[in-house]
């Protein structure tokens, strides 16, 4: 994203989610394609890590897609119904990171509890 303040990527991001998310796997398949959706995430997962101004919301919304994607792989392509989930396991930044995401979290903070949740729900979906 190009955009400046973290508000805007907020905002951009959660249109984008919608548009993604569930049943639209056209939208799926376009995302990761056209738009190299899976790079994307992985850039934003590990940039939210060294970059203070992401805030815990936009965390979280970036972590939910990667969820998302992740659920619902076998029906975004039938003729490899693991590709979403190949790709993250072959990120070694990005396992790197979800891991570090695991082991820092504030436990006594509800919103990084929930963050950790998705987390641990897409280690679960990768193994």
């Amino acid at each position: 994203m190009q955009e400046e303040t973290i508000q805007l990527k907020d905002a951009i991001f959660g249109s984008l989610a919608a548009w993604i998310k569930a049943d639209n796997f056209e939208g799926k398949r376009r995302f990761i394609n056209e738009h190299q959706g899976l790079e994307f995430l992985s850039s934003l997962v590990c940039d939210s890590a060294i970059n203070q101004a992401f805030t815990m919301r936009l965390k979280k919304k970036v972590m939910n897609l990667v969820s998302d994607l992740v659920i619902n792989d076998d029906g975004i392509y039938e003729e490899n119904p693991f590709f979403v989930r190949e790709h993250f396991c072959n990120d070694s930044e990005f396992l790197t990171q979800l891991q570090n995401c695991l082991v820092n979290a504030d436990l006594q903070n509800m919103q990084e509890q929930q963050y950790r949740d998705t987390i641990l729900l897409i280690a679960f979906r990768l193994h």
